[in-house]
């Protein structure tokens, strides 16, 4: 298989978005090779014709960009740049009609229309207000975006809360979390929420809360990405530089944690077969892969490759 790095460019040797290849048999990773040259890309989605970039920036003057690329014929063809409407844009979700932004800095959403390869030049833009007690919590700052059935749902991790629009961008709902907690980021189906700021994910069904770090951690270390797949949930752990593992019945419950072999995970995926968990850690520059066992736990680490500061992985 192959997917593409998103990466942090300023102030590192990065040059932009790479390509590395994947043997889902052996799990090697072969040496990145750039793909795209492009500014801070730091977060990527796509469809089978389509690649968005968030463009993590906060220097211009409408905040951001998004990148979109045509990827129909088997290449990456530039199509369009548009204003993210806030500063530093870090995540992106995509849905059969709508684009949507998560503007960190900005404290703003933008939700874009679809029109077959590009965005609409009308976005809905949502600007958050709310604030918590943390002193990362001055602002509101929205960390991620989430197309769930007929809802856009955002996390606010300057806000501690979760905020749930319709297509139109027009509010529903808030569901707030505790006072400090700092909300990251949900599993794809929105059960389970990563609270950044606490290390804690919290089941949203049966209102259940994990720490994601031992008991007792005294170094710093703060969550980044969560994925809830085959009755587990896996949680990375910046600082702690590991993967934790929960167990989801019949409550969510800590199994244990795995070392990523690396600093600072910033992002990580399973992958479509369910048989490996990809990580990108961010400050030691490389990429590795874990065999995801019958049980849902991790083995040893298989392989590591050198790649400049990763921040995003995307199968392609």
């Amino acid at each position: 298989m192959e997917f593409l790095v998103g990466t942090y460019t300023r102030n590192t040797v990065s040059e932009g978005i790479y390509r590395v290849e994947f043997d889902e048999h052996t799990g090697v990773l072969r040496e990145p090779v750039l793909a795209l040259r492009a500014d801070n890309p730091s977060f990527l989605v796509a469809d089978e014709r389509t690649l968005f970039v968030a463009n993590e920036i906060g220097d211009a003057e409408l905040g951001g960009e998004i990148t979109v690329f045509d990827r129909s014929r088997q290449k990456l063809d530039l199509a369009q740049v548009v204003a993210s409407h806030g500063k530093d844009p870090c995540h992106l979700a995509l849905s059969d009609t709508h684009l949507a932004v998560a503007n960190y800095s900005g404290g703003t959403v933008a939700l874009f229309k679809r029109e077959q390869s590009k965005l609409a030049d009308d976005p809905k833009i949502i600007r958050h207000t709310k604030r918590g007690p943390h002193t990362r919590q001055k602002n509101p700052h929205p960390h991620g975006v989430y197309f769930i059935e007929t809802s856009l749902w955002v996390t606010d991790l300057g806000g501690d809360c979760l905020e749930q629009y319709d297509l139109s961008g027009d509010h529903q709902a808030t569901w707030e979390t505790e006072a400090g907690a700092g909300p990251r980021h949900l599993s794809g189906d929105g059960r389970y929420l990563v609270n950044e700021l606490n290390n804690t994910v919290h089941d949203r069904d049966d209102g259940r809360k994990v720490l994601c770090v031992p008991d007792g951690w005294e170094e710093d270390s703060i969550a980044a990405e969560i994925v809830a797949t085959n009755g587990m949930v896996y949680v990375s752990n910046r600082g702690h530089d590991t993967i934790a593992v929960l167990n989801t019945t019949p409550a969510l419950e800590l199994v244990d944690y795995f070392d990523t072999g690396g600093a600072h995970p910033r992002h990580f995926v399973v992958t479509p077969e369910g048989q490996w968990l990809l990580v990108a850690n961010k400050d030691t520059s490389n990429l590795t892969a874990l065999p995801i066992l019958t049980d849902g736990t991790l083995g040893e680490i298989a392989d590591s490759v050198v790649c400049p500061s990763p921040t995003c992985i995307l199968p392609i």
